[in-house]
């Protein structure tokens, strides 16, 4: 669906329909999740074609898809500093 139009209504109607189907916004705090979230999604996808190519691809695209799914559990977790 393009919408064609320069005005305030067309940007809030795009928002709230995006927010009707459950699409929220990413805010820059989260970049950093979403960055390590397709770095691990590009990972299996190497290590799945690498099942059928080659093994080094299937290691190394292993590899990849750990790191990024360690760093999303890592940093997706809220931050809590408690006084001691």
């Amino acid at each position: 669906m393009f919408i064609r139009g320069e005005g305030h209504f067309t940007f809030w109607l795009i928002v709230l329909v995006s927010f009707a189907l459950g699409v929220q916004p990413i805010i820059p705090a989260d970049m950093p999740v979403v960055v390590s979230m397709l770095n691990s999604y590009s990972g299996w996808a190497a290590a799945g074609i690498g099942f059928t190519k080659r093994l080094l691809l299937s290691c190394a695209g292993d590899l990849v898809a750990k790191s990024g799914a360690s760093a999303v559990s890592v940093a997706g977790q809220p931050i809590c500093v408690l006084p001691s």
